[in-house]
């Protein structure tokens, strides 16, 4: 597990690491979600302060959208979710 407070970090570490999910604010100095990933990238959960926010990712076609602030019980929906949607092995 690595923690990234900026764009810059979390670009660095995708450059380094390969890594099966990734919670990415959609608001980060130098950049967040929207700008870092696309929604191709299955491993992609974001993290919005907002209702514009999560509909702004859903469009965008970010499929597990978490508003803040979330709950335990949340967190392990949206990783459910993304293992069902990435197929066995996740």
């Amino acid at each position: 597990m690595d923690e990234a407070e900026d764009a810059a970090t979390v670009r660095a570490l995708w450059g380094e690491h390969e890594y099966d999910r990734v919670f990415l604010d959609a608001d980060m100095p130098g950049g967040g979600a929207f700008t870092l990933a696309d929604a191709a990238r299955p491993e992609v959960i974001v993290l919005v302060k907002d209702e514009l926010e999560r509909r702004h990712a859903h469009a965008l076609g970010f499929e597990v959208v978490l508003l803040k602030p979330f709950a335990e019980d949340e967190v392990a929906r949206a990783l459910d979710a993304r293992a069902t949607r990435s197929g066995p092995g996740g």
